[in-house]
């Protein structure tokens, strides 16, 4: 009979666990879910704590105002560990030849479910706290039944959050199911996937050359979370102990420069379709995605350090992983800052445009074609 390719299991295919493994994971998710929700709050606090009055709603309270960004840091921490943790069972680990996981994929894919979960609540409390964020009621308001079966289907954003919370169910399911390698790629694409129904709302999905913005914000993510995760994944990975860490963390290093400058590409072209030259230095937005640029540059130095020392020490000695924790270590800290600073950037309402776009760039992202005419023909 053949072996089935998703079953419930409690134990590693092969029983040859590492110690610490479980502490490794949760230690990492716990530090990194601080760290991002304490940057979060702090930003929020700063420069987008008026944002609502000036729009003419009322103060939610501080539930909601320090609370959203606080939950919005754990639920991408904890997305991006479940994307790292499927992108190392994938591809940064071999299977057995039979094409059951080896135990460090078994143990990736496990972590992979875990972090779906609380990325499946964060995102369930996202929907009030983002109806009483945009209605300005009280928390204890908006999370009534009746308040939110109403405004699902009001607000979008609320919405996308709804749909981020079933695809995250989804992944935790399917991810507690899988036994087999060939599974995996497509546990990552789901845990891709569950990134779109929020890229395709926000600042990005409105006014001019959101087609633009929102192309970019797409890839940015998609190398954020690839990048981010795959750092987490990796050093867990090597503080558990786990087989072949040298090849994960060669194969990370080539995810991670990719993902550097589509980080960077994508992030500039947001930028220039969201922000005014003029309004780098001198708006709150501007000061917020310079900071966003430094972090991004000091993960670019830690990234060519670690290529630099802790890879050619793992090339001499696999077990020898002390520079990659160290490294990656670091990395991890800034990472979290950064993904914090993010959550603070989408918070903060960017600069006003210096035009008023037109009814077609605001409905397609750019302006339609002047009718044709012999003029427009011959130039």
């Amino acid at each position: 009979m053949a072996t089935p390719d998703l079953a419930p299991t409690d134990s590693p295919p092969e029983s040859t666990q590492h110690s610490g493994a479980p502490a490794s994971s949760t230690a990492i998710f716990v530090v990194s879910g601080l760290i991002a929700g304490l940057t979060a709050a702090i930003v929020v606090g700063f420069s987008a704590s008026q944002a609502l009055t000036l729009l003419g709603i009322p103060d939610p309270g501080p539930i909601t105002t320090y609370g959203l960004p606080a939950m919005r840091a754990l639920g991408e921490i904890a997305a991006v560990i479940a994307i790292g943790s499927l992108l190392l069972a994938a591809f940064f680990v071999p299977p057995q030849k039979s094409g059951v996981l080896d135990v460090d994929g078994y143990r990736a894919v496990r972590t992979a479910s875990h972090a779906a979960i609380v990325w499946a609540i964060c995102s369930f409390m996202m929907v009030p706290l983002t109806l009483s964020d945009t209605s300005g009621q009280p928390f204890a308001e908006a999370i009534k039944p009746a308040n939110l079966w109403s405004g699902l289907d009001q607000v979008e954003i609320a919405g996308a959050w709804r749909w981020t919370a079933i695809i995250a169910v989804v992944l935790a399911i399917l991810a507690r199911l899988t036994l087999r390698w060939w599974w995996t790629p497509l546990l990552l694409l789901v845990g891709l996937l569950g990134l779109m129904p929020l890229a395709l709302t926000g600042h990005s999905s409105s006014g001019g050359s959101h087609d633009i913005a929102t192309n970019s914000l797409i890839l940015h993510l998609v190398a954020a979370s690839l990048w981010a995760g795959g750092l987490f994944a990796l050093l867990a990975h090597a503080r558990r102990g786990g087989d072949y860490t040298d090849v994960a963390a060669r194969r990370f290093s080539t995810v991670a420069s990719i993902c550097f400058v589509v980080m960077g590409f994508s992030g500039v072209i947001n930028a220039i379709v969201r922000l005014p030259l003029d309004d780098v230095f001198t708006t709150t937005y501007g000061r917020l995605i310079v900071a966003k640029t430094v972090a991004l540059i000091i993960l670019g130095f830690f990234g060519w350090a670690q290529r630099s020392r802790a890879l050619p020490a793992l090339a001499e000695n696999p077990k020898s992983r002390s520079a990659l924790i160290r490294f990656a270590g670091a990395e991890t800290i800034v990472m979290a800052a950064t993904i914090g600073l993010a959550i603070g950037l989408g918070r903060t309402p960017p600069p006003p445009p210096l035009s008023i776009p037109s009814i077609p760039e605001v409905e397609l992202g750019y302006n339609l074609p002047d009718p044709p005419s012999f003029m427009a023909f011959v130039t």
